[in-house]
């Protein structure tokens, strides 16, 4: 993300860190499910835990979700057969807003919308797209918009409580709030990686941001210079000698 990042800003970055990135997300992924690993294949499928803070909150398949994103930012390939699998691992875990089960993952939702809205959303060049996406933005406002604080006489008004699967350990409302608001950018942050789809304003429904590499420059133009005397014209003072003559 900081990569892509950076490359939007249009800042220098290497292409060698962004092939290596994709070949970390290679190197942990199982092919066969989708699963990625944290720091092995082996791990695949394993959930990460801060132990003893957040053992007892559900798993989710968010390394599949960041896994997406890598490939998507580094290949910009829509057919890599691994975007398709970790698309289906999402969608057999939409986001659920219940305390008590303990299924609240911030994080998880931010790769997973991330991932989807490149893959799947619409701005997406693929062909009968848009069905994944749109269940998944269904249950991720109601996850969401349902649950936040809104409160004019609070100071958490408009924020969201960090009692989340990672907000436990340590990060709290400020990271609740901060990742949540990403989230709700995911719409139009990034252009669409895989087409040259016309992308919508901010606002717009579905709206995507540009890409400012793709952006056209607005034409040059030099400020107006200004108006030369004609010497023709005749000089006032000569004409007030003439009228006293």
């Amino acid at each position: 993300m900081a990569l892509k990042s950076a490359d939007l800003a249009g800042l220098r970055t290497s292409e060698d860190s962004m092939q290596g990135a994709f070949n970390f997300c290679e190197e942990v992924t199982d092919k066969t499910s989708g699963q990625v690993g944290y720091t092995k294949r082996e791990e695949a499928g394993q959930y990460v835990k801060a132990q003893g803070k957040n053992d007892d909150y559900m798993g989710h398949p968010a390394l599949a979700a960041v896994g997406m994103c890598v490939r998507t930012f580094a290949k910009h390939n829509a057919d890599d057969p691994m975007l398709e699998a970790g698309a289906k691992l999402i969608m057999r875990d939409l986001p659920t807003w219940d305390k008590k089960k303990k299924s609240i993952d911030y994080y998880y939702w931010y790769y997973a919308s991330l991932a989807l809205n490149q893959y799947d959303g619409p701005d997406s060049p693929k062909k009968g797209g848009g069905r994944m996406w749109d269940e998944w933005n269904k249950e991720l406002k109601k996850a969401l918009l349902e649950n936040q604080v809104l409160n004019d006489k609070l100071c958490s008004n408009g924020s969201w409580d960090g009692d989340d699967r990672w907000g436990v350990d340590g990060g709290g409302r400020v990271f609740a709030t901060a990742i949540n608001t990403l989230t709700f950018e995911v719409y139009y942050r990034y252009g669409n990686s895989f087409g040259t789809v016309k992308l919508k304003k901010p606002g717009e429904k579905g709206g995507a941001a540009a890409d400012p590499k793709k952006a056209v420059a607005p034409a040059e133009t030099k400020p107006a210079e200004p108006k030369k005397e004609d010497p023709k014209k005749d000089d006032p003072k000569k004409d007030e000698k003439k009228g006293s003559n």
